[in-house]
């Protein structure tokens, strides 16, 4: 082939990759905001595919050009082997971070195993000001998109410390409650200030008002849960989110708090499975001044179900946490306890439990979930269950399961609480 014919060839190429990356980018702009509450696509910024950096193989480098819809910085169209910019095997679109219009080896053409366009995450971020010695509970709604369902197979969250946890809930509200789309103190519509001394939102309704069960649930300032492959929770178009943030301010500082939540998002045709989460909540404590007792609940198993991740909650006199199934396969191939978080501090920052996943840990249908917490009160006060961290107490088994069951299953509502009797604090704390 003479030089000019060569050169014919690379500069017909460049065109038809230009042509798929502008076409490209006309269809694959991000899904709008309905609820404008800050949901923005992923590192990248905008659904286009900027690149950064890279250059035309076996040649110069090329600059990137406007019409690939705003590369970014050093963006360049990357071509195969021996120069030829045509898509080739292995080509295909990249959005994201670093997203750039990617060429594989020689031959025209888009890739036949070509990946879609990254599907930008779903970010929303709450802020908030607690003073020295204050405790708050902050609320925000936020909407799922409205254009078709939305899997997301992982999640995580980031939160300046102090956060007691930060707390996301479904429901089956249909639009967000006016002033609902910025953070605020639960029970105001626009308070941002927890005040020392103030109620601030800890005891108000509204952070559980319409929801229908628990998705997400973090208790350190970076967090993260992931799904196994082909697993995601499934929105409903235009689902309500409720986000929730408690803070315990111990310090003798203000605390400016910020809190980013973000969600991974999937193909929802890609999900072979949905998942469910549960939140498996202990209401019947009682604990006495300056003793020990254990609570437990036991929760029923009415379909089988996979285990992904599980994790506890108690407040400052939780000592241990303990997890256990009657089901002798599952506890078999675990090798003991479901879940154990053990004292002197479990409530501290509990640990977050992974399951294998192929094969999966199945708790089958007819056996039962039990989980027992364990509290050293060393105060006057006695307590009960309550949401200040302060003066209340809880027990709660958090976690992500598969296949979604019904929201009894997930909620235990038809389990049964039982309770230890009292006792000394054992000497040295066990």
């Amino acid at each position: 082939m003479d030089k000019r014919t060569e050169r014919r060839l690379i500069l017909e190429g460049i065109c038809v990759a230009l042509l798929v990356a502008s076409a490209c980018t006309s269809s694959g702009t991000q899904e709008p905001d309905p609820a404008g509450i800050g949901a923005i696509p992923g590192s990248g910024g905008q659904p286009v595919f900027p690149g950064t950096g890279g250059a035309l193989a076996g040649g110069a480098p090329m600059v990137a050009n406007p019409a690939l819809g705003g590369a970014g910085a050093g963006g360049q169209l990357v071509g195969g082997t021996g120069g030829a910019p045509a898509l080739g095997s292995g080509g295909q679109l990249v959005a994201g971070s670093g997203g750039q219009l990617a060429a594989g080896g020689v031959g025209g053409g888009l890739a036949a195993g070509g990946a879609p366009p990254a599907i930008p995450d779903l970010v929303f971020n709450m802020a908030g000001t607690i003073q020295a010695g204050a405790e708050a509970m902050f609320c925000m709604f936020g909407q799922m998109p409205t254009a078709g369902k939305t899997a997301v197979p992982s999640a995580e969250s980031h939160y300046t410390p102090g956060s007691h946890h930060f707390l996301v809930f479904r429901s089956n509200l249909t639009s967000i409650p006016k002033g609902g789309d910025t953070a605020h103190l639960c029970g105001t519509t626009d308070t941002t200030v927890a005040v020392t001394g103030g109620s601030n939102g800890i005891a108000a309704s509204e952070s559980v008002a319409g929801t229908t069960g628990s998705y997400y649930e973090a208790q350190t300032p970076d967090s993260r849960r992931d799904l196994p492959p082909g697993i995601a929770h499934v929105f409903q178009p235009g689902e309500i989110l409720v986000l929730t943030a408690h803070y315990l301010n111990t310090t003798g500082t203000t605390i400016d708090s910020h809190i980013e939540f973000r969600l991974h998002r999937m193909d929802p045709i890609d999900v072979k499975q949905e998942a469910g989460t549960f939140f498996l909540l202990n209401t019947q404590l009682n604990i006495p001044a300056n003793t020990a007792v254990t609570a437990t609940r036991s929760c029923p198993i009415p379909k089988d179900l996979n285990l992904g991740l599980l994790w506890s909650h108690m407040h400052a006199r939780g000592y241990s946490f303990r997890a256990w199934t009657d089901d002798a396969v599952a506890t078999q191939q675990l090798g003991g306890d479901v879940y154990d978080q053990p004292g002197p501090a479990g409530w501290a920052e509990p640990h977050v439990q992974t399951y294998p996943w192929d094969p999966p840990v199945t708790l089958h249908a007819g056996s039962k979930l039990t989980f027992s917490c364990t509290f050293h009160n060393t105060t006057a006060q006695t307590f009960v269950f309550g949401q200040s961290a302060a003066t209340g107490e809880m027990c709660l088994l958090h976690g992500m399961y598969w296949p979604r069951l019904d929201a009894a299953t997930e909620r235990c509502t038809n389990g049964t609480s039982t309770s230890g009797q009292p006792g000394p604090i054992p000497a040295g704390g066990m």
